[in-house]
């Protein structure tokens, strides 16, 4: 079953090694990459892919046509959307090298800085916390709009004495969160991160 494989891709996936990570995950999991990557190069593609970014649906469009455009030679698959968060995980085949994440940084970095997302303060970050390294593209979500969620960034504020009181305000009732204070494109936003208990 090659349905949905690029056939530079499917070459890949011909001569692809799995990771020692991959071999466990899957070898945890029942999964026989071998038989795998014999029957169902798709299958194995999605099975070996790795985690690039998290995006709302309304920015996965312009992410996908940006790593197409930087590495053609990759397949980009993405995951439902969270539950919770509404964000959506995209994962590429094969993993980027760390020149190719370089590349891909760049890009999305270039992304955000196009007026039709600038005007929405759309942001590129890398975060590393206690679940590891991972990348977002993401906006603000707007202070009214606000539900309770972390590891998102709410504004804008039109100063950092107004950032500061809403964060004050609505954070502390909130088991489990905490917010940093800080500057974007010349306004203030609020970001909301999970902390441990």
């Amino acid at each position: 079953m090659t349905d949905g494989l690029e056939p530079t891709v499917l070459q890949t996936v011909r001569d692809h090694q799995p990771s020692p990570a991959h071999r466990r995950r899957a070898a945890e999991a029942g999964i026989d990459l071998d038989a795998l990557k014999r029957d169902d190069p798709l299958r194995y593609a999605i099975a070996n892919a790795e985690a690039i970014l998290r995006a709302p649906a309304q920015l996965v469009p312009s992410a996908g046509a940006v790593t197409a455009a930087t590495l053609p030679q990759h397949q980009l698959f993405d995951l439902p959307p969270h539950s919770e968060t509404g964000r959506v995980v995209l994962l590429l085949f094969p993993p980027p090298s760390a020149a190719e994440q370089a590349r891909l940084d760049d890009a999305f970095a270039a992304l955000v800085d196009r007026p039709e997302w600038r005007q929405h303060y759309a942001y590129y970050r890398v975060v590393r916390d206690r679940n590891g390294e991972h990348r977002e593209l993401d906006v603000p979500l707007e202070p009214s709009v606000w539900s309770g969620e972390n590891d998102v960034m709410v504004g804008p504020f039109v100063t950092e004495a107004a950032a500061s009181t809403w964060s004050e305000q609505h954070v502390p009732a909130r088991h489990g969160l905490a917010a940093d204070v800080l500057r974007y494109a010349d306004v203030w936003f609020c970001d909301l991160f999970a902390v441990s208990a």
